[in-house]
């Protein structure tokens, strides 16, 4: 009788719990005295805040007339799976996009349709190359021509374009360096790829996610990606394009591994995991549409994040989406997420 007992105050326990909601505060400024900090707590406990998935809007927290914060909640089974999401934007409308775009569903605030898009993780389409680690112990820097070419370093005011070419090449290391393993040039090589992912960003002076390359390379501080199965070329122009636009960088920044502020960086396992647009899935004519942006805007210089919402090549980049994959305009999501503080490193 006892362990009958027992079994079934584990399953109510267990119950309890699916219906347990977590309170996600959102603050959009600090209280700075015991007065201000005071009166946030109470309004958090005196408000009744919306399910992120389920409602619209959030609980305000004001100091004065000044807005100092969002409360929403947050199903706790969903909490497991993933404590970020929640927190990711002080924008709630942002957060709830975020959700319902990682799920393949397109909701933007204040609209009542829904929109299909067809998603999958980034490692289920490619693989991504070697860190930087791996590569100092296979290969050693040089400017003279070799046959493994490299897209070294990154300064956000010098890689501006979608487009770019090798900056430097490699030598293969003919014995390991001090107290390390020597790293076979035959296991790192077949990782280079074509496109390039931003490893780290500091997101007020960051211009693109991604890069281009004519011919396969790797990098010390970008992450080379490339397709499982040999593809067009139009394929890689397609996913950069997807890549520095305002749906991808929305689930970037919702899936992004929290350093310091605006200052983000992006682990190996984040980014195989981190959903993108579903190339397998596009038509010929529909892959066709996003290579020729790209070819369009290829070498037009984009404007740092924070400017996003006035920046025309990330308007047209957004226009290229929008047309190919049949969805609304997205100006209004670019210009929320231009004003999110992380990205711009201002209160809104």
């Amino acid at each position: 009788m006892s362990e009958v007992l027992l079994a079934a105050t584990k399953n109510e326990h267990k119950q309890q719990l699916t219906e347990y909601k977590t309170v996600v505060v959102n603050l959009w400024r600090n209280p700075t005295t015991a007065l201000e900090a005071l009166s946030l707590a109470a309004q958090i406990l005196d408000s009744e805040p919306p399910d992120l998935v389920t409602g619209q809007g959030a609980a305000q927290l004001k100091l004065g007339e000044e807005k100092a914060g969002e409360v929403i909640s947050y199903d706790w089974q969903n909490m497991q799976r993933d404590w970020f999401l929640p927190c990711a934007f002080a924008q709630v409308d942002l957060t709830r996009t975020a959700y319902y775009l990682l799920e393949g569903v397109l909701r933007l605030p204040g609209q009542r349709e829904h929109y299909d898009v067809p998603m999958t993780s980034l490692g289920k389409l490619g693989q991504l190359g070697p860190d930087r680690r791996d590569i100092y112990d296979g290969f050693d820097l040089t400017a003279s021509p070799t046959a493994y070419p490299a897209f070294w370093g990154h300064d956000a005011n010098s890689v501006v374009t979608l487009e770019q070419e090798p900056n430097n090449y490699l030598t293969p290391l003919s014995k390991p360096k001090k107290n390390r393993s020597l790293r076979r040039v035959s296991d790192l090589w077949p990782l280079a790829g074509k496109i390039l992912l931003a490893e780290r960003m500091w997101l007020t002076t960051q211009r693109l996610v991604a890069v281009h390359v004519d011919q396969p390379v790797l990098s010390n501080v970008w992450w080379s990606f490339a397709f499982h199965a040999d593809v067009q070329e139009e394929m890689n122009k397609a996913l950069v394009v997807w890549l520095n636009s305002t749906l991808a960088i929305l689930v970037l920044l919702a899936t992004r591994d929290e350093t310091r502020g605006a200052w983000v960086d992006f682990k190996k396992p984040s980014l195989a995991a981190m959903p993108v647009l579903d190339f397998t899935k596009l038509s010929t004519e529909q892959l066709s549409k996003l290579a020729q942006e790209y070819d369009k805007l290829g070498m037009i210089e984009l404007q740092p994040l924070p400017n996003m919402a006035y920046d025309p090549v990330r308007a047209h980049i957004d226009d290229a989406i929008t047309s190919a994959l049949g969805l609304p305009d997205l100006s209004t999501l670019r210009v929320m997420l231009g004003r999110e503080p992380v990205v711009c490193m201002q209160r809104i």
